[in-house]
């Protein structure tokens, strides 16, 4: 059973994580030309095609509900670990 499927299964709500897409898009800012030339930084997106195991380990726990909707963590921060 994928992620999507599971997703929809009848669990208990607050057991019931929400999933992120399946791709995840990192957006890459050069500061080069505002430093360098006075201009404006550009900007270049990458796309990275998520696995199930991946999506899994992101997913958004339910920690509550409100009226009928379900409400779930959010996405704070992202940062790259140092290699």
């Amino acid at each position: 059973m994928t992620l999507d499927e599971r997703r929809g299964s009848p669990m208990n709500l607050l057991n019931n994580p929400k999933y992120p897409p399946k791709t995840l898009r990192v957006v890459i800012r050069d500061d080069g030309p505002m430093l360098f030339c006075g201009d404006s930084p550009t900007f270049r997106s990458v796309a990275i095609e998520l696995t199930d195991e991946q999506r899994k380990q992101i997913e958004l726990r339910c920690v509550g509900r409100n009226c009928d909707n379900d409400i779930y963590e959010s996405v704070s921060r992202v940062f790259f670990d140092e290699e």
